[in-house]
């Protein structure tokens, strides 16, 4: 190789090499400050006569995996974009408060959430890694006797609620449950409690999706995943040695089984703080609207 070709050699590639840093440090750049805080609405149809007969109409707003250690930007645009929603029902999936971290200030976001029939949550890991202080979710503080009002923590328990067109349920499973067997048991009590009524159930973790049988109503909610906060093909994350709960990768989205049994897992809000990137996974709030089915 004479001394031009090689000169020629060393410039395309250190070219190359420079591109691949530039493009690396705004990848970086856009899934740090820009991406995060770019969060969308998300209108999920839910297509069922069960549903649909009692829940036309109730405007059904989810979120899930704040992570929350301070209230700023994106939690007061959170704030901002849920209240423009005017929901009837906000449910949130865990993972309100970030790891390790006291759970006040997560505490004072869901405080400020606005439903008219009502704010409803179970926990995440997350919020469970805080210990003790923890029990500040459910109990206000300085009277650990009191259950809170306001937002309504459900742990193994499910409520009635009394809509327009009928009686519907929300139901919330604690994220410390992690035998199969177990989860059934308290899937299939809720049901009882519903009787044939739909039921919304929330479950930070997707794993208990085989646990909800496929003729009933159930809409379940659930988080965790993150979406994988960087967006890759389902072949990889299968590779990777993620294994799905539902159809394709499981990642995020909705999926269904029967005619009146639906998951929805959420790609969450937050981040983690060992890994605060998004890269073609956007924070996300899942807004539902429900229909009749169709054939």
């Amino acid at each position: 190789m004479n001394t031009i070709k090689l000169k020629k050699y060393f410039y395309y590639k250190v070219c190359l090499l420079s591109t691949l840093i530039l493009l690396a440090a705004t990848a970086l750049i856009y899934g740090y400050f820009i991406e995060p805080y770019s969060i969308s609405i998300e209108y999920v149809t839910i297509g069922s006569e069960r549903f649909s007969q009692v829940l036309q109409g109730i405007r059904l707003v989810h979120l899930s995996d704040l992570h929350i250690d301070h209230l700023g930007q994106k939690e007061r645009a959170v704030l901002e974009k849920v209240d423009s929603l005017k929901p009837d029902i906000i449910v949130i999936t865990g993972d309100t408060a970030q790891w390790d971290t006291h759970p006040g200030q997560a505490i004072r976001f869901l405080e400020q959430l606005r439903a008219n029939y009502g704010v409803f949550f179970v926990l995440g890991d997350a919020d469970l890694s805080s210990g003790r202080y923890s029990c500040l979710f459910c109990h206000p503080g300085g009277n650990y006797h009191v259950l809170r009002r306001h937002p309504v923590f459900l742990r193994n328990k499910v409520l009635e609620i009394k809509g327009p067109r009928g009686a519907f349920f929300v139901g919330g499973l604690a994220p410390d449950i992690e035998d199969a067997e177990d989860a059934r048991k308290i899937i299939d009590g809720f049901l009882r409690q519903a009787g044939g009524k739909p039921l919304l159930l929330l479950s930070h973790f997707p794993r208990n999706w085989p646990s909800v049988p496929s003729s009933k109503p159930v809409l379940m909610l659930s988080g965790d995943t993150h979406g994988g906060q960087i967006w890759l093909p389902s072949l990889l994350w299968r590779i990777a040695g993620y294994r799905p709960v539902a159809g394709r990768a499981g990642i995020a989205g909705l999926f269904s089984k029967g005619r009146d049994s639906f998951l929805y897992i959420s790609p969450g809000i937050g981040t983690t703080r060992r890994f605060p990137l998004r890269i073609g996974v956007p924070p996300r709030i899942a807004f539902f609207h429900f229909r009749p089915g169709t054939e």
